[in-house]
């Protein structure tokens, strides 16, 4: 015999959100969209419409919240950021520490964007997430 263990528990929507325009930021981690509780974070894009100017300066996308420990590369690893290039960048799962995805189950969060010029002058860009909220 089989148990029941059926979950009713659906979303039919998704939702967009979008960063403020971030312009040549300081060294520093900035919290960016806020997650509500029960959201499913599908995928995170960086839109960088103009890079760094200095070699070693590093961009990372990532979360705080959900009664965990911050991880500050959990959706864009500075490798995929890459913010001496222009372009539109994208959450992968092609390294063990980004991920496309995120479910915040037990609490809010918030998506942050960590920012090093390494002396230099930041760029600008934006940060858009896609999600749902699953009750």
């Amino acid at each position: 015999m089989a148990t029941n263990k059926i979950s009713y528990a659906a979303a039919d929507n998704y939702r967009m959100a979008r960063s403020k325009t971030l312009i040549n930021l300081d060294d520093d981690t900035f919290y960016l969209i806020q997650i509500p509780r029960y959201a499913f974070v599908r995928t995170v894009w960086l839109f960088i419409s103009s890079a760094y100017d200095t070699a070693g300066a590093t961009v990372s996308v990532g979360w705080v919240g959900n009664g965990e420990t911050a991880n500050t590369t959990g959706f864009i690893s500075t490798d995929v950021a890459d913010c001496l290039v222009e372009g539109l960048k994208v959450s992968m799962s092609d390294t063990l520490t980004t991920f496309q995805g995120k479910y915040f189950n037990d609490a809010s969060g918030l998506i942050t964007l960590t920012s090093s010029k390494a002396g230099g002058t930041g760029g600008t860009m934006l940060v858009f997430a896609e999600y749902t909220v699953i009750m």
